[in-house]
């Protein structure tokens, strides 16, 4: 349920370059920086936040304490690649998924061989034989 409207966007139909995301003002969350092993884990805001989470766990209790934010109009948001050390010094505690336990080991290292390998995605469908040249 929102209590305030708030605008829409809708994957492959508002954007569907880079660029154009870009352009309302959403960050990257993988690496767009020299693509080297290195870099494809430091440079992700993704990997970045699921491993904040690993450093900083949970706390073992049963309701969470006031570090967690769960309000409807909270102020939450991703930060970007330049913001994430002053966010992680910031919120040690609001690694992804936030306020939820961390991913196992083997959920880790599946996101970070995807990453390394410069998180591919599946291609592109072929054309159907009466479009194809």
């Amino acid at each position: 349920m929102r209590l305030l409207q708030a605008p829409t966007t809708r994957l492959g139909i508002d954007a569907r370059r880079a660029s154009q995301w870009r352009g309302m003002g959403f960050e990257a969350v993988l690496n767009e920086r020299t693509p080297s092993p290195g870099n494809q884990l430091a440079a992700s805001v993704l990997w970045r936040s699921l491993a904040l989470k690993q450093t900083h766990p949970l706390p073992a209790t049963q309701v969470l304490d006031g570090r967690f934010d769960f309000t409807l109009d909270g102020a939450q948001s991703c930060p970007s690649l330049a913001e994430f050390d002053a966010f992680e010094a910031a919120k040690p505690h609001a690694g992804m998924p936030y306020g939820l336990p961390g991913l196992t080991a083997g959920e880790m290292d599946t996101i970070a061989r995807w990453l390394r390998a410069g998180a591919p995605d599946d291609a592109p469908a072929p054309l159907p034989a009466t479009l194809a040249y």
